[in-house]
Formats: structure tokens, sequence, C-alpha cells
């Protein structure tokens, strides 16, 4: 069943599971900021809640995992990030944010940097080791802005059927807590592959994204550029 759930929110894509599997191996073996984060993306049931509080919740231990709002990124308080392993942000929209290069600018603080600051409420900020990693959901189709260069975000292609067309959801409680075990011992025991999970990784979504965020003038700059080469 996990690995029915873990397929489905990738998009049901092979290799993204594969890959997928590779970093959360990483994280639980290496316990440290792996330097690339997912995104997660589709319609609404698809999951990707589910990947997070029933699985990753219970698999690393309440106290190493957050779950966050992209809002959360725009404010100098921080201290969310300074035990978690795994940081799971929901419903993400870079667009709705009132200081969205702000937030974009952090995030891709926290999801590179090996030692990070952190800053909470009257109180002086203070360096901590970074073990954060982060997976992004959303159901917008508009998520979030890839620029071509950048590789910290590994996109998921998008899944459009809801996880309900593939297990039965009632069964789900009772069937992942059975399997939690096992699956802990297999990414333990898999072989963890931090060049492959740091590498970029080339999906469809990716390039809508990027596509899709790039303005006009980009998309010009791009033509020429084709143009003379």
């Amino acid at each position: 069943l996990i690995a029915t759930i873990l397929k489905h929110v990738v998009g049901g894509d092979p290799e993204a599971y594969q890959l997928f599997l590779n970093w959360l191996a990483c994280v639980v073996q290496y316990r440290r900021s792996i330097g690339t984060a997912w995104l997660l993306s589709g319609t609404q049931g698809t999951g990707k809640g589910l990947f997070f509080t029933h699985i990753m919740m219970p698999l690393l231990g309440r106290d190493y995992v957050s779950r966050a709002t992209l809002p959360m990124f725009e404010k100098e308080f921080n201290s969310f990030i300074e035990h978690s392993l795994l940081i799971f942000v929901d419903e993400i929209r870079l667009k709705e944010l009132k200081q969205a290069s702000v937030a974009l600018s952090n995030l891709k603080q926290y999801i590179t940097e090996d030692v990070l600051p952190v800053r909470k409420m009257r109180t002086d900020p203070f360096l901590v080791d970074n073990h954060a990693n982060f997976v992004f959901a959303s159901n917008h189709y508009d998520s979030m802005e890839i620029d071509p260069s950048d590789r910290r975000f590994l996109v998921a292609p998008r899944q459009e059927e809801p996880l309900s067309s593939v297990v039965e959801l009632e069964e789900i409680d009772t069937r992942i807590s059975e399997e939690l075990e096992g699956f802990a011992q297999y990414l333990c025991g898999r072989d963890a592959d931090l060049q492959l999970a740091r590498s970029m990784y080339h999906s469809s979504e990716r390039q809508r994204l990027k596509h899709l965020t790039r303005n006009a003038s980009d998309e010009v700059a791009d033509r020429k550029s084709t143009r003379l080469n």
C-alpha cells in the first residue's frame, strides 16, 4: 500500500518513483539537508497530505517533522526549521504571496545551505546545522516559479486521479500501520545515492512550470538565442 501511495503522488511515473524513494532513503540515512526539494502536484485527494501525516510523520517521529505554509517563509521567524528532518509545505502558490521574492530566496537558502540562522521571538538569531528537507504540495497548475538552471526543485509529474481510484481508503490506517516497520527497514537498507538525490530531474511538469513562469521577454530572448546558434 505504501508503494502504491508513493507511486500515485509522483504521478505514476516509474522514474519519479525510484528517484523519490532514493531521496527519502537519503533523508533517513544521512539525516542532513540533501540540497534538493520535491514538488508534488495534482488534484485534491491524490494522497499528498496522507504521505506526510500517515507515513513520514510516524516514520521520522513528530519531533523531527514540521508542517508549514508558504507565507511562513516571508517572515523572519523560523524556529520550525531547527530540529526538522522533513518539512511539508502544503497548498503552495508562490504568486499569491505579497513578498514572493523574499519567500523564494529564503526557501532556496533553507534547501541548500549547510548552516542556517534561526530566529525565535524575543531572542537573538543563532546558527544551527541544517538537517531540513522539503516536500512541497499543491493543487494549483502555477504553484512555483522554476528557473531553467535551478537544480533545487525536483518536480514530479502531475497527478489528476484521486487516490481513491487505486486504493480502498477505508483500509488505509490499518494497512499503513502494518507496513511502516517494513518500509522503515527498506529505507534504511536501500542504497542511498546522495549524488543522484541532488541531480536535476527533467520531468514534463518541470518543463511546463518553467515555461509558465517565464515572461514574454524571456521567450523572445530564447528564440533569438536559438536562431543565433
